[in-house]
Order: structure tokens, then sequence, then C-alpha cells
């Protein structure tokens, strides 16, 4: 019993540590980004960096978000099922999510820049919700779009309950 008690001791200490490594993390990176003045484009360094301005795409190449079918550059997506357990309890359940960007020029007073947000950390606003489920029908672009990433919206008595 004993053996037991110290193990989870030690397991728990373990735990601590790792979260508070994550949290000193995280609390770095906020303190940089909060301490990143914003740079006009002319005046740009080397480094990381922050910049504001308008965003001017290649007029050859836009992406189209796959539910809004807006144009954009970059767009983040996630689908999710409502899945209920044994006890009755429901919950979102996230099946895929996925992130698409193409280079696109940042203009400021001062000049322009080629940005590419690949491998950027990006937080935006949701700016589509679509849910479907039961007699809501999934429109056909989503619909098109879950047939390429092989996610059936059809349930054992109609359509799942989605969100997008």
């Amino acid at each position: 019993m004993e053996v037991g008690i110290l193990i989870g001791a030690a397991l728990g200490i373990l735990i601590g540590v790792i979260l508070l490594y994550y949290a000193y993390l995280s609390f770095y990176k906020k303190k940089i980004m909060e301490n990143t003045p914003t740079s006009k484009i002319r005046s740009l360094a080397m480094g990381l960096v922050e910049i504001y301005g308008e965003i001017v795409a290649n007029k050859k190449k836009v992406l189209q978000a796959p539910f809004s079918q807006k144009n954009c550059v970059y767009y983040q997506y996630v689908i999710q099922v409502y899945s209920v357990n044994g006890k009755g309890r429901g919950s979102w359940n996230t099946i895929q999510s996925g992130i698409e960007s193409i280079p696109f020029f940042l203009r400021d007073a001062t000049g322009s820049v080629l940005v590419d947000a690949q491998a950027a950390e990006v937080n935006i606003e949701e700016s589509f919700v679509f849910q479907s489920g039961g007699k809501k029908a999934v429109p056909k672009y989503i619909d098109v779009f879950l047939q390429k990433k092989n996610i059936s919206s059809q349930g054992v008595f109609g359509n799942k309950l989605m969100r997008y």
C-alpha cells in the first residue's frame, strides 16, 4: 500500500512540474508578443516582428474557404460530430481540422512585404459556423468538401448532428 502512495505522489509531482513548465513557456511567449512593437514595413528588422497593414492577394491564386465560400489567403477549419455516451451525456468531438494558406503581400503606407503564414501561429476569430443534422441538410459545397476528406454526414437515422 505504501508503494502505491509513493508512486502516486511521484506521478503527481511529475505532472505538476510538467504543467508548471508549459505554463512558464506560455507566459514567456505571451510576454514576448506583448513587448514586440508594431513596425512599419519599410523599417522591418530581421527576426520577430509585428506588422499591420492591408492584405493584397495574388489575383491569379486565391483560396476559397470551404464552408463560407469566401475568397481568402488563409483559413482554418474544424469539423465536429455530436456524440452521446452510454450515460446519456453528449459532447462535440473533433473528427478533423486543418489549415490552408498561400503567400500574400501585406501593404502599409511605407511599402509591402511578402508573408508566408504556413508555419505561423495565427489567432483568428470564427467567421462562419454551420450546424447540420436531422432534417437540416448539408449544403452541396460542404458535402463536396466532406467527400474530398472521406467524411460522411449521413447517419443511421438521417444526417449526423455535425458542426463546421
